[in-house]
């Protein structure tokens, strides 16, 4: 299910290429989370929760939110009609570490169980079991560029060593392997994709309108340059979301060191 360091990284370069780019502008599809109403945005219920390390936890993580904030007004004048792009509050950056249950299987496996109250506590009651290391620095990723997906764009990182790429995935072999979390139905349905989600599609657009993104995009990442923002991935948490704009954080609860 995990990409080895070395698949990560040839990933990574690959999205970020033009050519990946314009692969990915081929597919782009609305992503039905946001509606465009009356000159303003709704939220699409969306609810679940996700273990993520949030960008804003950290104050020297200002010049990568300035860098996301940057982009954002970028691809704002490149798709200028009403309702093509919702872009996500700065609250929300974040790194998805663990997916647990959302929408869907999140109703059939907790709701409909009448496990809504337990729920979380039952996910970060395993935290305490996870053997973190001691005195390490913090997980870096070098954010490299932004990326198209199937129905958003994101800021994709890279990892300066496979011991840092291994730190995080340690974890998630950890998390979907134990026995509280996998009694609750959570597995593991993807392999791990270091990204801020920026912003979501919302609107199909016309083969030259995904041409002249993928082209637009490739710019604002030549733009970056040879230092790339960086995230520290310090500490994850369980976070809860009723949409994808908003990730609360849950009082009480422990969080566990990558």
């Amino acid at each position: 299910m995990e990409l080895t360091y070395s698949e990560y990284e040839a990933r990574q370069r690959q999205e970020l290429s033009l050519g990946g780019l314009e692969a990915r502008a081929e597919k782009l599809a609305p992503a039905g989370k946001f509606d465009f109403r009356g000159g303003s945005w709704e939220p699409a219920p969306y609810c679940g929760y996700a273990v993520v390390t949030m960008v804003d936890d950290r104050p020297e993580h200002g010049p990568l939110l300035e860098t996301v904030e940057r982009i954002q007004e970028q691809l704002a004048r490149i798709m200028t009609e009403p309702g093509s792009l919702f872009p996500l509050p700065r609250a929300s950056f974040h790194q998805t570490i663990a997916n647990t249950l959302s929408a869907e299987r999140y109703r059939e496996h907790v709701v409909e169980k009448g496990l809504e109250s337990d729920y979380p506590s039952r996910i970060t009651s395993a935290f305490g079991d996870f053997p973190s290391p001691h005195g390490c620095p913090p997980v870096v990723m070098q954010m490299r560029g932004l990326a198209i997906f199937g129905q958003a764009l994101g800021l994709l990182g890279t990892f300066s060593t496979e011991n840092e790429f291994h730190r995080v995935l340690r974890f998630r072999d950890w998390f979907y392997g134990t026995p509280a979390i996998t009694e609750l139905g959570v597995r593991r349905t993807r392999p791990f994709i270091g990204h801020i989600t920026v912003a979501y599609i919302e609107r199909s657009l016309a083969l030259d309108e995904r041409r002249r993104l993928a082209s637009s995009v490739d710019g604002i990442n030549q733009a970056l340059g040879a230092e790339p923002p960086v995230f520290h991935l310090e500490r994850a948490e369980l976070r809860a979301y009723s949409h994808l704009a908003e990730f609360h954080a849950l009082a009480a609860l422990p969080m566990v060191r990558l």
